[in-house]
């Protein structure tokens, strides 16, 4: 039987500086106000070049306008591999790797808890995405690999390597259970992270997760229940 995801945040704590290798499973981070000075930098356990790149993740936003899921920037090229959302557009996918990739969803409420999937390839240059059970592709989007030393930020975006943030850019709401691997997942695993949670990367790992968390984000503890 299919398990769904239910999560029920029920305390908070404060976070700031380096936490060290952090057991996330049971935790979300929230960014309670609209800011630009509130982010997380996620350290990741290797460096580029990465030729392929999976990213899986949950989120819940609170404001219906555009909001950054993720941003990871290299010196060269600061949208190296980013997530924006369009809640406006018709829930709206927007990848950037150099080139911008606008995906409109066929449904989506990002305003509840939204488990996505994106996998690329500089091989072929495609692009699968998965919105909860719902499937998205794109052939022949970009064959440039990720070079150089990512820089990783979470409810910002980073016009800048390491900076260059906008508070109309920012993320409002929680994030949580981001992993990313040097692969392109397969459909059978990403629709396993959608459904059961049980797959776990190797560049960022929810599990054993190196953060840097700075402003007003705090940990908030969010146990997942099996429903019937």
């Amino acid at each position: 039987m299919e398990k769904i995801l239910v999560w029920m945040i029920h305390c908070s704590l404060a976070v700031s500086g380096i936490i060290g290798q952090t057991d996330m499973n049971d935790d979300v981070f929230t960014f309670n106000k609209i800011s630009d000075d509130s982010y997380v930098r996620l350290i990741p356990s290797q460096n580029g070049p990465f030729h392929e790149l999976s990213l899986c993740l949950r989120f819940k936003a609170i404001l219906k306008k555009r909001l950054i899921v993720f941003s990871l920037a290299t010196e060269d090229v600061p949208n190296s591999f980013r997530i924006m959302l369009f809640p406006q557009s018709h829930e709206q996918v927007t990848l950037t790797m150099s080139k911008i990739l606008p995906i409109r969803l066929h449904r989506a409420n990002f305003n509840e808890w939204t488990g996505m999937c994106v996998g690329w390839s500089s091989y072929t240059g495609d692009v699968a995405l998965w919105v909860n059970q719902d499937f998205y592709q794109s052939k022949n989007f970009n064959k440039l690999p990720v070079t150089g030393v990512p820089y990783i930020i979470i409810g910002q975006e980073q016009d800048l390597y390491g900076g260059g943030f906008n508070e109309l850019q920012c993320f409002q709401g929680d994030i949580a259970d981001i992993n990313m691997w040097n692969k392109s997942l397969s459909n059978e695993e990403m629709i396993d992270f959608i459904n059961y949670d049980n797959i776990t990367g190797n560049v960022i790992t929810w599990r054993a997760l190196k953060f840097n968390a700075r402003g007003s984000v705090t940990i908030n503890t969010a146990p997942c229940l099996p429903i019937d």
